[in-house]
Order: C-alpha cells, then sequence, then structure tokens
C-alpha cells in the first residue's frame, strides 16, 4: 500500500481497471509536500522535479487536499524518464486555473526542450471560451468543443487512436473527435507537466493547480474516463475489504503470511 492508505496497485485498488496500461503517474494529494520531488506512483520510477517552483508556496491545499500551484511563467516539473507508445495513448489530469483568460494552458509535454513530439494543452478562443488541443509530430491535431473556463476544478483527457484521429474530454464528456490520423510516437527526451519547458518564455505554461495526472499507453474506454473525472485520486483508492482497521489487519496478516511462509489466507 500506498503511504499506509492508498492503492500502490491494481490488485489493492477499488477500480482495478484504471491500472491497466498505466505508464506514467503522478498525485500530488495522494503523495503530499516532499520538497521538489514529484514522485512516479505507477511504480515505473520515472520520477520528477519541481522546477523554477518555491515548496513553500508551490505545494498548496485545495478542497483540502494538496496540489502544486504553477506561476505561468516558468514553473514546471521534469525530468521523467522516457516513455514509448506504440498503441495509442491516453493524458488524463485535473486542473483549476487561476487564470481564466490567458492565450493557452500547456499541461503536459512529452519533451523538455522546444520541440516535442507532444503536448497537451487548452486554448483560449475568445474571452473566456476555450478548447482542448493537441500538438503532435509538428502539427495541432485541431480543437474539440468550447467550453467556459472557471476557476474550479476540471478533469481533462486527451486520447490519441493510432490511425483515427485524437478524443477530448472534459469532466468525462466528450467534446469533439478529430480527424487527423496518428502514427506510433516515441518520447526520446524528458517530459514535463505544467509547460512546454523550452517554449515558456513564449507562454506555454499553465496557471494554476494541477493534480493527479497519469499517462496510459493505450486508448481509455469513454466510462474509465467518466470513472477517472468523478475526482481526484480516484485510482488511489482502496479496496473496501482492505480499508478500515479490520481490513487492513487481515491484509497484512495475508503480506506477512506470504513473507514468511505462515499459515493466514
Amino acid at each position: 500500500m500506498l503511504f499506509g492508505r492508498y492503492a500502490s496497485n491494481a490488485r489493492e485498488a477499488r477500480f482495478p481497471q484504471l491500472w491497466l496500461g498505466r505508464q506514467w503517474a503522478v498525485c500530488p494529494s495522494v503523495q503530499g509536500p516532499s520538497g521538489l520531488s514529484l514522485y512516479d506512483l505507477a511504480g515505473g520510477r520515472r520520477h520528477g522535479t519541481l522546477t523554477n517552483m518555491d515548496v513553500a508556496t508551490d505545494w498548496v491545499r485545495s478542497q483540502g487536499r494538496y496540489a502544486l500551484d504553477f506561476d505561468g511563467t516558468n514553473d514546471y516539473v521534469g525530468g521523467f524518464a522516457n516513455i514509448q507508445v506504440i498503441r495509442g495513448l491516453t493524458i488524463s489530469l485535473w486542473f483549476r486555473a487561476t487564470n481564466t483568460s490567458k492565450a493557452r494552458h500547456s499541461l503536459y509535454s512529452g519533451s523538455s526542450d522546444d520541440s516535442p513530439d507532444l503536448y497537451a494543452h487548452i486554448q483560449q478562443v475568445s474571452g473566456t471560451t476555450y478548447a482542448h488541443n493537441l500538438y503532435f509530430r509538428n502539427a495541432y491535431a485541431g480543437t474539440g468543443t468550447s467550453f467556459t473556463l472557471d476557476t474550479a476544478w476540471h478533469h481533462y483527457a486527451w486520447i490519441l487512436s493510432l490511425g483515427s484521429g485524437t478524443k477530448y474530454y472534459l469532466d468525462g464528456r466528450l467534446q469533439g473527435t478529430t480527424a487527423s490520423a496518428n502514427e506510433p510516437i516515441q518520447d526520446n527526451l524528458t517530459q514535463s507537466i505544467g509547460a512546454v519547458p523550452g517554449l515558456a518564455g513564449g507562454g506555454f505554461t499553465a496557471q494554476g493547480e494541477i493534480d493527479d495526472v497519469a499517462r496510459y499507453g493505450r486508448e481509455l474506454s469513454g466510462g474509465e474516463i467518466r470513472l477517472l473525472a468523478m475526482r481526484r485520486g480516484i485510482a488511489y483508492e482502496m479496496r473496501r475489504d482492505i480499508f478500515g482497521e479490520a481490513g487492513f489487519k487481515a491484509y497484512w496478516a495475508r503480506q506477512r503470511a506470504g513473507l514468511i511462509g505462515g499459515g493466514v489466507r
């Protein structure tokens, strides 16, 4: 179990399907403040480093849970190791904007330089009207259905379908599908959240709070996206038979038996 109360794998999770195909995941509200480190909770040891950020002010409490606050200037978390994609891709994250008139909020980048294979963002259409977009292989995939950006928490998702375009989701609802065909990608540099670091000076940054980010090496279903959009950190919720004092003791009894060869089951 992760930090004593959260699931650290599909077997412990209340919703094990949300662990299927996870390549990398970070969740400030589950991890809690840990200096300049942001840990890969998917078990791949692809940890990241808070860059241009201040520990005292950028680990914030939001709706009673921790999140990371990005200043919209040069804050980002980078250093995550290379991840290869050969069958499609899903990016899932929670974001609360603190600037509803910024030209774009760059939320995920597949590289730390100025020429990523892909990056996911929401962009201003006009005023507080925004739309999803995805930059992929030197071109934009196209925008989704526009929406009004406010300062509440929202769940965003991008699904890169090989050969059939890109799908955009907001709070579990499909926001449009682009028709551009996609090819397998290979991220050769470190990925980042909160900015496209090499383009940060041009405004390719996020201004707001980010939590519960995950990258999947598969295309999630609409039902799985709706589940992720129910609440921050839902993938880390434990099975009901484990959570609670009785379940907790039984779980560790089973774990201990497995380690020492005892007869408890």
